[in-house]
């Protein structure tokens, strides 16, 4: 369910990370002067950049960690995720609760009962409570097909997960990013440490948060029998799937 994490760490972890075995180092330089620009170790998939203020930036997706940094596309349960967390803090001598969120991502993936490639054709809006629509952009990747939603405060991301991996399954993914912790804010989801800990009530809110999202997404059934329609609905159907006629509600008198 958790996927990506942007954590910030305290300065201190500048020296004591910086002499880390199971840390991968490598650095970047001004071309022109030589000078170090920036600090960047890697541990499995996880990356630390070490900033010049002190503070050291770790991100990347737990659920590909536990998996030796290779995919994300099998089930990561809540015994997963701690013995990650767990394995991070021990080895790397972090104390998770120093680890404060900055982004995370939630996510899931689901065998549905159409192709996945059609099912992201169906993907037209998203459009929440006090938000504007918001069309789904193809984002472009050799792995595969990809549409995505830029709020505010988050992202919603689907894909094709079984061609991004070359996989036979038809698997879709649906995840939401956080990119303001305020979103999430009832969740009292603030650090690593807290997702060792979730309650019953906070998974519950997770999950209710993916539904929410999902149900407030503007979607196109590409699957319907035109044929078996009258031609009233039919004028109506062809208006429905044109992203021009839904973003224009006050012309065509549409109301979603």
């Amino acid at each position: 369910m958790v996927d990506y994490v942007k954590a910030i760490l305290p300065e201190k972890y500048n020296q004591t990370l910086s002499n880390n075995s199971y840390l991968t180092f490598e650095s970047t330089a001004n071309e022109h002067t030589g000078e170090q620009t920036q600090r960047i170790a890697k541990y499995k998939n996880l990356k630390f950049e070490f900033k010049k203020s002190g503070v050291v930036y770790m991100t990347g997706s737990l659920h590909r960690f536990y998996n030796d940094g290779t995919h994300n596309y099998n089930d990561f349960t809540l015994e997963n995720l701690c013995s990650s967390l767990r394995l991070i803090a021990n080895n790397l001598s972090i104390e998770l609760s120093e680890a404060v969120l900055q982004n995370i991502e939630f996510g899931v993936n689901i065998e549905p009962p159409i192709k996945v490639n059609a099912l992201l054709r169906g993907l037209l809006f998203h459009t929440g409570k006090k938000m504007p629509m918001e069309e789904f952009k193809h984002v472009s990747l050799q792995s595969g097909n990809y549409k995505q939603v830029r709020r505010d405060r988050f992202f919603l991301k689907a894909y094709d997960k079984g061609k991004h991996y070359n996989l036979k399954t038809n698997l879709f993914r649906w995840e939401v990013k956080i990119i303001k912790m305020v979103e999430i804010e009832h969740l009292n989801i603030n650090n690593l440490n807290d997702l060792i800990n979730l309650s019953d009530n906070q998974l519950e809110g997770i999950l209710t948060m993916l539904k929410q999202r999902w149900n407030e997404v503007l979607y196109f059934d590409s699957s319907i029998n035109k044929a078996l329609l009258k031609r009233r609905i039919k004028l109506k159907i062809n208006n429905w799937q044109s992203l021009i006629y839904s973003l224009a509600p006050n012309k065509f008198g549409v109301i979603f």
